[in-house]
C-alpha cells in the first residue's frame, strides 16, 4: 500500500505543481483518506493543516523519494503524522479553554469587551500574530 500511496501523491504533486494552493489539497486529502481506510475509522487529526503549515518541507520530501525505496520518506510522513496529532492535541485543548473562559466570565464582561474576546480567539491556538488596534478587533479585519 505505501509504494501505491506515495506514487500517488508523488503523481498529484506533479500534475498540481505551479497550480493555486487551493487546487494542491487533493494528495493531503488522498492520504487522509488512506489512513482512515488503513485504520477502519476516520482520522481525528489535523493532517492536512500540518502538512500545508510545512508545506516546503513536504513537497521537498516528495522531490527527494522518487524511487520506490520509501523508508525515509515513511518515517517523514509518520513524524508529520505525530505532529499532525499533537496539533489536533492543542486545537482540542484551546477549545475547551475557550469553553472554561466563557463559562467562567458569561456574565462579567461588556458588549466591547466580548467583542474584543471574540476576536483574539477566532485567532486560534496559534494566538494573534499583529498589532493589536481598535479597528481591526472590532471590526473582524
Amino acid at each position: 500500500m505505501a509504494p501505491v500511496l506515495l506514487q500517488s501523491l508523488r503523481g498529484t504533486h506533479l500534475r498540481r505543481r505551479g497550480a493555486a494552493a487551493a487546487r494542491c489539497h487533493s494528495a493531503r486529502t488522498l492520504a487522509e483518506k488512506s489512513l482512515a481506510q488503513n485504520i477502519g475509522q476516520p482520522t481525528l487529526i489535523a493532517l492536512a493543516h500540518t502538512i500545508e503549515q510545512h508545506r516546503k518541507a513536504y513537497y521537498d520530501q516528495l522531490e527527494v523519494h522518487r524511487t520506490l525505496a520509501v523508508t525515509d520518506w515513511l518515517i517523514y510522513f509518520a513524524q508529520t503524522i505525530i505532529a499532525a496529532q499533537q496539533t489536533t492535541l492543542d486545537r482540542v485543548a484551546f477549545h475547551i479553554a475557550k469553553t472554561h473562559f466563557y463559562d467562567r466570565f458569561r456574565d462579567r464582561v461588556k458588549e466591547r469587551q466580548e467583542k474584543v474576546i471574540a476576536r483574539l480567539f477566532r485567532e486560534g491556538p496559534g494566538g494573534w500574530s499583529a498589532p493589536l488596534e481598535a479597528d481591526s478587533v472590532t471590526t473582524g479585519s
